[in-house]
């Protein structure tokens, strides 16, 4: 791995702008690593930072080490995204899908054993993971099956979806915080199912899902 300090600046502010972050402060806590040390690095001070710190600022921008470093990488395919319809060249990391989660009554997550699926690196993010969904209780917004991409670390606003965990069993749905006496309405985009009202104490918010990223759409 070749490295050029001026060529790791100029790709960190890079793949900063092409991922959303606007400073190097929402960089370090992406990565884990310590605001001032990053700053050392950008402005030079730290000519030759560690492996270790190189890895979780790559991670964290989703790119693999010799891209932070060098601008290149080995691994690039030409692929048709699905949020767009011209080709582009694009990178992809193989995740894990974590558990297939009930979409309709909670019912407790089951785990999966060595599935995974390739997700666009422009997505990943630490905290993030992908989720199977079963159930029609979200329908017609996720269908039953749908991979869906959520992120442990966002905060859910009132009116989006997030998986919800209740007495130890997970669910996905829409979630609304009481206005008074505290705790959550959960609430399917089925209107044939009811919504189902929760204390505090009795319900977390584990994830916000994100988008689809395998799937149907109605």
């Amino acid at each position: 791995m070749l490295y050029d300090e001026m060529s790791l600046r100029r790709n960190l502010e890079r793949l900063m702008a092409a991922h959303g972050v606007e400073t190097q402060r929402e960089l370090a806590k992406l990565a884990g690593v310590d605001p001032g040390h990053l700053n050392q690095i950008f402005t030079g001070k730290i000519e030759m930072p560690k492996f270790p710190v190189l890895k979780s600022i790559a991670d964290a921008l989703g790119v693999q080490v010799d891209e932070l470093v060098s601008g290149t990488t080995s691994r690039i395919e030409i692929v048709a995204p699905k949020d767009h319809d011209d080709f582009r060249p694009v990178h992809s990391r193989p995740v894990p899908i974590e558990a297939i989660v009930a979409g309709g009554d909670p019912r407790e997550a089951e785990k999966l054993q060595d599935e995974q699926y390739e997700l666009l690196n422009h997505l990943y993010a630490p905290g993030r993971y992908v989720i199977r969904l079963f159930g029609d209780s979200m329908w017609p917004t996720y269908h039953d099956g749908d991979l869906l991409l959520v992120d442990s670390k966002a905060k859910t606003r009132d009116g989006e979806t997030a998986v919800v965990r209740i007495g130890g069993e997970s669910t996905v749905k829409r979630i609304f915080r009481k206005k008074k006496g505290g705790g959550l309405i959960l609430k399917a985009d089925n209107p044939t199912f009811p919504p189902i009202e929760t204390d505090d104490e009795e319900v977390d918010v584990i994830a916000k899902v994100l988008k689809i990223v395998e799937g149907e759409r109605s």
